[in-house]
């Protein structure tokens, strides 16, 4: 068969069409009038079935198949609520016992002069310093790397501006 190419006519928003184009097989070309994005159900009663898949009439069989479909996922929700339920009981164990650590670091002071210490190593931090200092020390000298950088540009500023009147100035 032909490919044949179309324009989607779904009516948009704003009044005109979707005109995005679309292949479809010269034998199917007739009946079809969206494109992938807009074609919706595949079936040719589309407006029978909704966009969950549950199918809106009143034939007894159709419903049951209907009641299916809502166990279905009734079930799935309740897969679901059952696993929400049981990570959020694993998580809130996680922080108790978080908890209970925290409380006992607090109360022994040999604990945290550890901790303290281990901080110091792994910083990087000189012994005879504090961590409060080290700190201090370390921002200023990121804030002295940046002034210098801006004193820099700045000269360069000035230079290029004198540059620019010397030869204004010669001509």
């Amino acid at each position: 068969m032909i490919q044949v190419i179309k324009r989607c006519e779904f009516p948009m928003a704003d009044g005109f069409k979707c005109n995005q184009p679309y292949r479809v097989s010269s034998a199917s070309a007739g009946g079809r009038k969206f494109c992938d994005t807009h074609l919706g159900n595949k079936r040719r009663d589309q407006e029978t079935e909704s966009e969950h898949g549950l199918v809106k009439s009143t034939n007894i069989h159709a419903q049951a198949g209907n009641n299916m479909q809502m166990r279905e996922w009734v079930m799935h929700q309740m897969k679901q609520e059952k696993k929400n339920e049981d990570r959020l009981d694993r998580m809130e164990r996680a922080i108790e016992r978080l908890d209970e650590m925290v409380s006992t670091l607090k109360t022994s002071s040999k604990d945290s002069k550890q901790i303290k210490a281990i901080v110091k190593q792994e910083l990087g931090i000189p012994k005879h310093m504090s961590s409060d200092d080290y700190l201090i020390s370390k921002t200023e000298i990121v804030v002295v790397k940046y002034l210098q950088k801006i004193k820099a540009e700045i000269r360069e500023i000035k230079n290029k501006l004198n540059d620019d009147s010397n030869s204004t100035e010669e001509e």
